[in-house]
C-alpha cells in the first residue's frame, strides 16, 4: 500500500492507496493531527482517520503495511518531512507542481456535477471543499509516473 501527503501551515491531505495508485481513502486533518495519522499509519487503524475523511471508506483499505509513503514538496515540506522521516516506511518527496490543477480535475471525476451545473465547463467551476486530499494523490500519482497521471487527466494546460 501507499500514502501520499499534501503538506500545509495549518492543514494537510492525506491519501492511501494501492500500489496501483487507485484512491482508498482521503482526507484533510490539522498539523495538530500528524502524530495520531502517524500512528495509525504504524497501527493500521484505518477507522481512527474517520474524522478527517473526504473521500474513500476505511472499510476498504486493507490490513497491509504502507510501503512508501509520498511527500510533496510545498510549503511546510522541510518540517513535515523530519516528522515523517519517524515512520517505518520509505519516505520519498515528490515534486508537487500543478497538483491544485490536478487536485481539481479529479474531484470533478469523481464527483461530476448534476443538472444544470453539467453544462458549465469545470473550469469555471470551483469545488465546494478543500482539496488537500486530493493533492496529496496527484503526488501520489505523479510519482507513480507521469504517463499515467497524464492518461488518467491530462495536461494541466488544457484549462487554460
Amino acid at each position: 500500500m501507499l500514502a501520499g501527503v499534501d503538506p500545509g501551515r495549518e492543514k494537510f491531505g492525506w491519501v492511501l492507496s494501492g500500489e496501483d495508485g487507485t484512491l482508498l481513502l482521503g482526507g484533510i486533518a490539522p498539523i495538530s493531527a500528524l502524530s495520531v495519522f502517524l500512528n495509525v499509519l504504524r497501527t493500521r487503524r484505518w477507522g481512527d482517520l474517520e474524522p478527517w475523511r473526504t473521500e474513500g471508506c476505511a472499510e476498504n483499505v486493507p490490513d497491509e503495511e504502507v510501503r512508501v509513503l509520498f511527500l510533496g514538496n510545498g510549503t511546510g515540506s522541510e518540517k513535515m518531512e523530519k516528522l515523517l522521516s519517524e515512520g517505518a516506511f520509505s519516505l520519498r518527496v515528490v515534486e508537487e507542481r500543478y497538483s491544485t490543477l490536478y487536485a481539481r480535475r479529479l474531484y470533478w471525476a469523481l464527483h461530476p456535477p448534476r443538472g444544470m451545473r453539467r453544462l458549465l465547463p469545470l473550469s469555471l467551476q470551483v469545488p465546494p471543499r478543500s482539496l488537500d486530499d486530493l493533492a496529496a494523490w496527484s503526488t501520489l500519482l505523479a510519482a507513480l509516473g507521469p504517463e499515467k497521471k497524464r492518461s488518467l487527466l491530462g495536461s494541466p494546460e488544457e484549462d487554460g
